[in-house]
């Protein structure tokens, strides 16, 4: 296998350290944990996609994402509404096919103010879609962490 050479100038840099990690990756096939982060805003009970979680071909991936939402204003709901979500799921693509759910959907945690309020992973192509739905005459804001592990 060829290998590539990377231009590390410093390693307390977080894009030297995500050089690092890729190339780490792409030496050894696998990497212990990826951060991914998302925020967005929603007015109505519209699906939309906090986060894009592209999925490496050949790779195995568990994501575990924790969502946060809080209203900040509308006519709607009640003053302090918040939403709390953890879904876990474990997907894989092989010979540049889209990716695949293995098993279900894990959903250990959900507390919400307003039961329309939603959190779910969903596959479209080659990504993993991390999508949320909030309510009509709220103003949301929507926060997640998504931690990847991968093989």
């Amino acid at each position: 296998m060829a290998r590539k050479l990377i231009d590390l100038r410093n390693l307390q840099d977080p894009i030297d350290i995500q050089k690092l990690r890729e190339y780490l990756i792409d030496l050894y096939g696998y990497a212990g944990l990826k951060v991914v982060e998302g925020v967005v805003e929603t007015t109505d009970a519209t699906v939309t996609t906090l986060v894009t979680l592209p999925m490496e071909d050949a790779k195995t991936t568990q994501l575990v994402a924790d969502v946060v939402a809080r209203r900040t204003g509308g006519a709607a709901g009640t003053a302090g509404d918040g939403a709390s979500y953890r879904r876990i799921g474990t997907f894989y693509r092989v010979s540049a096919g889209s990716a695949t759910l293995i098993g279900s959907l894990s959903t250990p945690h959900t507390a919400e103010s307003q039961s329309g309020w939603d959190c779910t992973l969903t596959v479209s192509g080659n990504d993993v879609l991390v999508r949320i739905t909030g309510a009509s005459g709220n103003s949301i804001s929507w926060y997640c962490v998504v931690t990847l592990q991968r093989v």
